[in-house]
């Protein structure tokens, strides 16, 4: 049986990811296929799991490669569980590696930006040049690894959250986003409405803060392709579909805002939700993500012993 911690971690799944997607596009299931038959899988190694979890270790490993060759720009995926290479990534085929890993992965800065966004604050400051190498384990407490380690696994989750929301329609979408507010308590009881998409005067839902209907957040949702940012006219559009009606605007996409847009939504007072901080919303709120393990993290009751030295 083989030692998956000597024997295939997710950094020495890398290279031969790669190089499954020279000249074609695969799926999850056919890279996979192709990593188990390269490490030499038997049934039995397929078989493993994580300890207290329904997950194979060795999908879990290919699984990680892809996360860190996405976030460096090495593969793309252009439909659900589908991924290609692209030039950057034949690029580094072309320069022949002997191998790839997360030092090797930091010389692309959409790969740096990932790890900044996943290591805490305090420790950002040595991850932002080219030259400088990422922390190293022995560099983190036990503490700093669980944070960075929660926040890459977050960081994936809303990808994947993401493109969720790309594959449904753009009226699921506007449905998805007007049962999430309700799920975490906007508006009084059954006050969340969507309009008529017909004739919605650019005006997708309302929120009725109170049971009256004097305050109102008005709500636009705009289901874009990630590169397809949402531009200062649309939110003027917006602007234009509220006026009069005594109330304030929320504007919310699945890519993000233009930063024109950005601007003029904070001399109108508009409120913006761009694609990434709709999914870390959905993830905080267990909204179309499920649990599956919880860690606690428990320290020394110093009273309980305490109490006992004064007996």
């Amino acid at each position: 049986m083989i030692d998956f911690d000597n024997q295939m971690k997710y950094e020495e799944c890398m290279l031969p990811t790669l190089n499954a997607l020279r000249d074609k596009a695969l799926s999850v299931k056919e890279i996979d296929a192709l990593l188990a038959s390269h490490f030499g899988l038997s049934e039995e190694d397929k078989q493993q799991r994580y300890p207290g979890r329904n997950v194979r270790i060795y999908t879990g490993r290919t699984n990680w490669a892809r996360v860190y060759l996405k976030k460096a720009g090495l593969i793309y995926s252009p439909k659900r569980k589908i991924y290609q290479i692209t030039e950057a990534g034949k690029k580094v085929l072309n320069e022949k590696p002997a191998r790839i890993d997360k030092k090797f992965l930091m010389q692309f800065e959409s790969f740096r930006e990932f790890i900044i966004r996943s290591t805490k604050s305090a420790n950002k400051n040595k991850l932002q040049t080219k030259e400088d190498a990422p922390l190293t384990a022995a560099e983190l407490t036990p503490e700093d690894s669980l944070e960075e380690a929660f926040a890459q696994i977050n960081s994936q989750l809303a990808d994947e959250v993401l493109d969720n929301i790309l594959a449904i329609n753009e009226f699921e979408f506007e449905r998805l986003v007007l049962d999430l507010l309700k799920a975490i308590g906007y508006g009084v009881s059954g006050s969340i409405t969507g309009t008529p998409k017909s004739n919605d005067g650019g005006i997708d839902g309302i929120i009725y803060e109170d049971t009256f209907g004097f305050n109102k957040i008005f709500i636009q949702i705009k289901r874009y392709n990630p590169k397809n940012n949402v531009q200062k006219p649309e939110l003027q559009a917006f602007v234009g579909a509220i006026s009069g009606k005594g109330g304030k605007g929320l504007f919310v996409t699945s890519s993000d805002f233009s930063v024109g847009a950005k601007e003029y939504a904070q001399s109108q007072n508009l409120v913006l939700l761009n694609g990434h901080e709709l999914a870390n919303l959905m993830i905080k709120n267990n909204f179309g993500v499920t649990p599956i393990k919880t860690y606690s993290i428990k320290k020394i009751d110093s009273d309980l012993f305490e109490s006992y030295k004064d007996e």
